[in-house]
């Protein structure tokens, strides 16, 4: 009778071996599937964030910032005569194409173009060009209006406020 129980309590020791086998087993594939699909989310996520990333940069490479400096303005003390010249640098990094240059003495469109330089047909990023320019009489204040397209063929269209100095 002590050799029946013995194998019966080792059947029952393999049994419970099992049990505590499949029980663990059952734990891991639980966790796995948990733990998964946290990753799962987190990887979806980050790639949302990649592309949002990925766009702004590519809408940073089809950006032109273009902005306009007065250099060497000269205003007559008998006069009042000003002429000078505007600087326009593309600040961006992209081409602006077809820029037009409009500039007004305090809101009175008094300005005397230089016709050849007042459309520029190309600016590259980091390029600059010089238009000279006459504004006959006027104040201490200087508004220009540029206008540009870009790669796309998009239009845009920025003001600026100078001031004589």
């Amino acid at each position: 009778m002590s050799c029946v129980a013995i194998s019966d309590i080792m059947e029952l020791m393999n049994l419970m071996t099992l049990l505590f086998s499949a029980i663990a087993l059952l734990g891991s594939l639980f966790t796995y599937l948990v733990h998964d699909k946290k990753l799962k989310k987190q990887q979806a996520i980050l790639n949302e964030l990649q592309i949002r990333k990925l766009q702004k940069e590519i809408e940073e490479e089809a950006s032109v910032e273009i902005r306009p400096t007065l250099i060497n303005v000269v205003k007559s003390m008998h006069t009042n005569q000003i002429t000078g010249t505007v600087l326009l640098k593309n600040y961006g990094k992209a081409e602006a194409i077809d820029v037009e240059v409009y500039t007004y003495v305090k809101g009175v469109r008094h300005s005397y173009f230089n016709t050849r330089k007042r459309r520029i047909k190309s600016l590259l990023p980091g390029q600059y060009e010089e238009i000279s320019m006459d504004w006959g009489i006027g104040d201490d204040c200087i508004d220009v209006l540029l206008k540009w397209c870009d790669a796309k063929g998009m239009e845009y269209t920025s003001s600026y406020s100078l001031t004589l100095s």
